[in-house]
């Protein structure tokens, strides 16, 4: 309606005063949005109740810098010149950033590339590979060329993209992870190797003979209302402790990756040999 009230008047005066006025308009709506986004947004994570991370707040900075550019493009006779301003603000950022941005640009986003193609040629074919994440099972379905049978935790039919429904359907199985402690079973009582693939907390043990290993204790601040995430983690708890408890032995590969590796998908593997019998 400003912009209309504008062509119609002939005095330039007049229509200098309406784009003042619409660019005063345009602040003030974006300092309200700013202000009521966050508030609202605030209220829904509470709300939401889930573990948050990082990227749950891109939202909220996209709006912010859109509502800062607006917020500055109004007429402030009193606080002039903003295009200095501005570009000062953009080169501060510039700087401020570039040192993060050139880490993040080198940082790999996943090693399982190199660890697909480390257990290609060194797991058999009678050996059985355990991702312990489905969603990591999906970049490791795409590079894995070997014939040694996989699987991810939970269980699920495939690893073609991301779908949260076949992993929300095992949370609702009473015995979730007996197929795979099932396979683990099979696979060691022949004389094959567990290849565990994943992020769980094993380390060597320093009085434990040599080659072994232990499972690290988690802290104990795990967010109990994370649903999808206790999960995740107590199926894994429950198939590394199932290893731990009956493979003869456990020896932690050292596959190197080539420079720094993202903490979301960066996975060590752990080979598990032998059977110790009495322990069915």
């Amino acid at each position: 309606m400003q912009r209309t009230r504008g062509h119609q008047t002939p005095k330039p005066e007049v229509a200098s005063n309406g784009a003042n006025r619409e660019r005063s308009d345009l602040a003030l709506f974006c300092v309200t949005s700013v202000v009521l986004g966050i508030i609202g947004y605030t209220g829904f994570l509470l709300k939401l109740q889930f573990f948050v991370q990082s990227w749950y707040y891109v939202e909220i900075l996209i709006l912010c810098a859109i509502s800062l550019d607006g917020i500055l493009t109004a007429n402030w006779p009193a606080l002039r010149p903003w295009g200095l301003l501005r570009v000062g603000f953009l080169v501060l950022m510039m700087t401020l950033n570039a040192g993060p941005a050139w880490a993040e640009a080198h940082t790999r986003r996943s090693n399982l590339d190199v660890v697909a193609a480390f257990l290609s040629h060194n797991a058999s074919a009678g050996d059985l590979i355990v991702v312990q994440n489905a969603w990591e099972g999906i970049t490791f379905n795409r590079y894995y060329r070997g014939r040694a049978q996989w699987l991810s935790v939970p269980l699920i039919d495939s690893h073609e993209l991301y779908c949260i429904g076949p992993v929300m359907a095992e949370m609702n199985q009473p015995e979730a992870m007996t197929p795979v402690l099932h396979a683990i079973t099979n696979t060691l009582t022949s004389g094959n190797h567990v290849w565990l693939v994943g992020s769980m907390p094993i380390a060597r043990s320093k009085n434990a003979p040599a080659g072994s290993i232990l499972l690290l204790p988690r802290p104990s601040e795990m967010p109990t209302r994370w649903w999808l995430g206790s999960y995740l983690y107590w199926w894994n708890q429950q198939v590394t402790t199932f290893l731990l408890d009956h493979a003869q032995q456990g020896k932690a590969e050292t596959i190197a990756a080539p420079g720094p590796v993202n903490r979301f998908e960066n996975v060590s593997v752990v080979r598990f040999t032998g059977y110790k019998p009495g322990t069915e």
